[in-house]
This record gives C-alpha cells, sequence and structure tokens, in this order.
C-alpha cells in the first residue's frame, strides 16, 4: 500500500498487513471476490478493471475503480492492484442522468412532436410523439433528410420541390420560421401539420441544425370549416382553446427519494410564482395547493413513491401571489441499478384550456342571443328532475308559452328589434321565476320554464 491508499483508507501500514481485499470490499465477500479473480489467477484474461466500493477504517464507503493483474515473481505470482477514487465522477455521472430525466420527462410526456435536424436536415434525435405522428422509428429514419421523408411529394402526386418546402427554406436561413406543411405518413397517407422551426446553435455560437417542433391539425382544419357556420360565441371558444395549447408552459421537477430534497425547474418557479432557486419542501408543496386536492395529491404521490405508480392528475394549485390556477401534474418513477431512486415529472399550467373549456361547455348548453338555456340543456335537466320525481314523488311545473305577434315585431321594427325584445322578455321571465327554477328559450319566439320542486302552478 502507498501512501496515498493508507490516507484514502485510514489504516496504518501494520494495519492493512493483517487485512484480505475482501475485509475492504463490502460487496466482495470471500467466497465472491475468490471467484471473481479466479480467471485472472488461472490466466484467462490478463487483467481486471472494475468497479467497487471500499470502506474506511471509520466505516465511510467510498467508490473506487480497480485495475487488477497478476505479476510473475520470484517466489509466487502476486496481484497488482491500482485503485482510483471516483466519487467525484460518480457525482457527475448522477446529475448528467438527472437532466437526461428530466429533459426525457419534459419530450416524451409532451403530445408536440419533437425534431432535431442538422444543417443537411438528417434526424438526429425524436421524441415519442415524433415517431407516433410520422410512422417511423429514428432508426428506420436512417440518414434520409427530412423533406425526402416526409413531404416529398403533393397529395396529388406531383413532385415537391425542395426549395419550396418552408422547413428547407428555415434551415437555409437560420433563425426562426413557422407555418403549416402536409406530411406523407409513413403508410402513404397525406396529413395537415402545424410546425415551428428554431435555430440550435453550437458552443461556439455557429448554427448546427434546427428544432421542429410539429402537431398534426387535421382536427383543427375541419373545426375551422366548422366555425365558419357556428355562432360568435362558439369562434371564440375555439380560438382561445387553440391558443390555450399553443402558450401552455411547461415545469419540470425532481423529488430525491433518499435525501427526501425536492427541486424545480426555473418554469415550475415561474409558474408558482416565486424566485428560481428559493428553498422549496415537500410538505411546503403541498400546501400550495386547494385543502380539497391536497389528500388526492398525497394518495397520488404515496401511490408513485410505494408503487411506482405514474401520476397524471389535474389540481388547483395556489400561486405565491393568491392566484389560483389549474394544474397538469405528471410524475414518473426512476431507479437506475446504480443510480439513486428518484421521482421525476413534470408540472404545466393549464388555465387558459380550463378557461376555454368552460367557454365551450357554456357556449353548448346556453342560447348566445338570450344567455338562457338552449333547448338542449332544458331537455337534460327536465330528464334529470324527472327522474327525481319517480325516486322522491315530488312534482314540479312546467310552463311552456310563445309570444303572441312577435312576427309583426321583426316585419314592422326589422329582426335587431326583434332580437331585443327577446333578450329583454327572457331578463323579465328570469327574474320572475323563484330561485331553484330553470328558464330555456326553446324556439325561435317560446320560452320554457321549470318550477322549483314543490312549487305548486297557484304559486306562480
Amino acid at each position: 500500500m502507498n501512501r496515498g491508499a493508507r490516507e484514502n483508507l485510514g489504516y496504518a501500514a501494520e494495519e492493512l498487513a493483517g487485512l484480505h481485499p475482501w475485509d475492504l470490499k463490502p460487496e466482495f465477500p470471500e467466497a465472491a471476490f475468490r471467484a471473481f479473480v479466479r480467471p485472472l489467477i488461472e490466466r484467462a484474461v490478463p487483467k481486471l478493471v472494475f468497479e467497487t466500493v471500499h470502506r474506511r477504517k471509520d466505516g465511510s464507503d467510498y467508490p473506487v475503480s480497480v485495475q487488477l493483474q497478476l505479476i510473475e515473481s520470484r517466489d509466487e505470482p502476486v496481484f497488482y492492484a491500482s485503485i482510483r477514487d471516483i466519487t467525484e465522477q460518480k457525482r457527475v455521472q448522477r446529475e448528467l442522468a438527472t437532466t437526461s430525466a428530466q429533459l426525457d420527462a419534459i419530450l416524451n410526456n409532451t403530445i408536440m412532436a419533437i425534431f432535431m435536424i442538422d444543417q443537411q436536415q438528417r434526424c438526429m434525435f425524436m421524441n415519442k410523439a415524433a415517431e407516433e405522428l410520422i410512422g417511423y422509428t429514428r432508426e428506420e429514419v436512417g440518414e434520409r433528410t427530412f423533406h425526402e421523408l416526409l413531404h416529398h411529394s403533393y397529395p396529388d402526386g406531383t413532385p415537391y420541390p425542395a426549395e419550396d418546402c418552408a422547413i428547407h427554406k428555415a434551415v437555409a436561413k437560420g433563425g426562426q420560421a413557422q407555418g403549416e406543411e402536409v406530411f406523407i405518413h409513413r403508410d402513404g397517407s397525406f396529413y395537415n401539420i402545424a410546425f415551428t422551426a428554431s435555430a440550435m446553435t453550437d458552443p461556439e455560437g455557429g448554427e448546427s441544425g434546427m428544432i421542429v417542433e410539429v402537431k398534426a391539425i387535421d382536427e383543427e382544419l375541419a373545426a375551422r370549416e366548422a366555425l365558419q357556420a357556428s355562432n360568435l360565441a362558439l369562434r371564440k371558444a375555439n380560438r382561445l382553446f387553440r391558443q390555450a395549447e399553443k402558450l401552455a408552459g411547461v415545469g419540470s421537477w425532481e423529488f430525491d427519494i433518499e435525501a427526501g430534497a425536492l427541486t424545480w425547474s426555473d418554469e415550475t418557479y415561474a409558474i408558482a410564482g416565486l424566485a428560481p432557486g428559493a428553498p422549496v419542501t415537500l410538505e411546503a408543496v403541498v400546501g400550495m395547493y386547494d385543502a380539497e386536492d391536497q389528500p388526492v395529491l398525497r394518495s397520488a404521490f404515496r401511490a408513485l413513491l410505494d408503487e411506482g405508480i405514474p401520476t397524471n392528475i389535474e389540481l388547483s394549485f395556489i400561486a405565491a401571489n393568491g392566484a389560483r390556477k389549474p394544474v397538469h401534474l405528471v410524475g414518473e418513477y426512476l431507479a437506475g441499478a446504480n443510480d439513486t431512486p428518484r421521482l421525476v415529472g413534470i408540472f404545466r399550467d393549464v388555465t387558459e384550456a380550463y378557461r376555454s373549456r368552460l367557454a365551450l361547455e357554456h357556449a353548448a348548453d346556453f342560447d348566445c342571443l338570450t344567455d338562457l338555456y338552449n333547448r338542449n340543456a332544458f331537455d337534460r335537466i327536465l330528464s334529470e328532475r324527472l327522474r327525481r320525481h319517480r325516486e322522491t314523488g315530488r312534482d314540479s311545473c312546467i310552463l311552456m308559452f310563445d309570444l303572441d305577434g312577435f312576427k309583426h315585431i321583426n316585419d314592422t321594427f326589422g329582426h335587431f328589434a326583434g332580437d331585443v325584445v327577446l333578450q329583454q322578455i327572457g331578463e323579465r321571465i328570469l327574474r320572475a321565476v323563484p330561485p331553484g327554477g330553470v328558464v330555456a328559450r326553446w324556439g325561435g319566439d317560446e320560452f320554457a320554464v321549470i318550477a322549483p320542486e314543490g312549487i305548486a302552478r297557484a304559486e306562480l
């Protein structure tokens, strides 16, 4: 043992003389160690290179890399061991694994297809969503260029020149570009996509390719055509929904199980309204959610921690400024053979999508002119009221009526005046009906009312 070995292990030379290799290696009992070095003793291999753990005199362990050789001497062969402390190397590997896991969690949990292509348009990386979108795996793509693979022809079969391709132009010019294209699936079918292409730079600042984000928009294009025949409220609601999809922010998080330490990305801090780097604990984070959602969060976290069941839930979050916002929380359990078990995931503010959803639900149930329930909503509420009547026996009163002379108003003063009359009539009926009643616009000039349960006709 040289001086460095003695200092690392904390033993004096005399103490080491009485020890065996397996006394220093908690992972290698005597039988296992002898079996491990047998190929070296039998000259089957010239040397053994491996990683293990050494235990110091004080009982602490540290990782080492070992190169073991057999040296011939005049008396008998002896082992020569070159040992290197790899504590710092392991730390760097853990940090790299953490960064990779966070990136993979973000890339592979997003519905957006992401491609990384070089200056020749060859694909260097694609996430799971990208493989599902185009029908090819990364290995199957090989050296084919982006244009050659995905949009070499128009839907009518005529060639699509690369110089006319918007993505090809973006690669040539650098910077950022966005637009819509038509891609060709592996099965030969065509589908519409929207893309955003952004230039990538190398460590020296030069352009090294593009990041292309893609999503299929066939359903979105169909929705656009339908929206042209829809009313203004539905058009606004769908537009908000699309904007919410594009503008949703995504942050990442990690929980070290052994250390009990929680870390957030900057985007997660931004969503929470906190300064990046501010200390966060698991208990404090649970307290940032709505009180009614905290048991749900604790249960999901416990299932993830104890059983490895992935988390994918939406909860109500309270930001540092007191603002409540719905968030989408995704979590996974990660544990490699030589790595610390941990939980990683993403954290997304879905406020805009939530608002858009409410707007769509409102547009589906309410008349756009009077803002009263529409006929479909009235029928659904009436069915529920009849079901309760069969269970409880409590009666309900239903009134249905139309406006006499309404056609004369439209013919004499115009449809704008008729709309105002309908709005005024709807407001007056709404004010006249007791709390708990339901008022709906049944048809053009027809209204319907469901009185609160238990109110007789005479009371109305």
